[in-house]
């Protein structure tokens, strides 16, 4: 739960669609946050990690609605990262 909470803050400071500003509810991202933990929590790799995260927010949003480059995905990734190191 506290990896959950963790990436959840920079998931949500990400706000990669931009929801989250225009007013959508602060669980808008929670399915895809359980993804990138799950999966976090078998990489220990960023670039690895945002390859997922890539996928995670493709697949739920489309590749014409997420538009984030690998470049700013690699940021979370290395940001969950450290979270993850931070709550073991």
């Amino acid at each position: 739960m506290e990896l959950f909470k963790r990436v959840k803050g920079c998931i949500d400071e990400w706000d990669p669609i931009g929801l989250l500003a225009m007013g959508a509810p602060e669980n808008e991202y929670n399915f895809e946050i359980k993804a990138i933990v799950a999966v976090a929590q078998k990489i220990n790799n960023a670039n690895e990690l945002a390859e997922h995260v890539f996928r995670i927010f493709t697949d739920a949003f489309g590749s014409d609605t997420f538009i984030c480059s690998k470049k700013d995905v690699l940021k979370i990734a290395e940001a969950v990262i450290i979270e993850k190191k931070k709550s073991e």
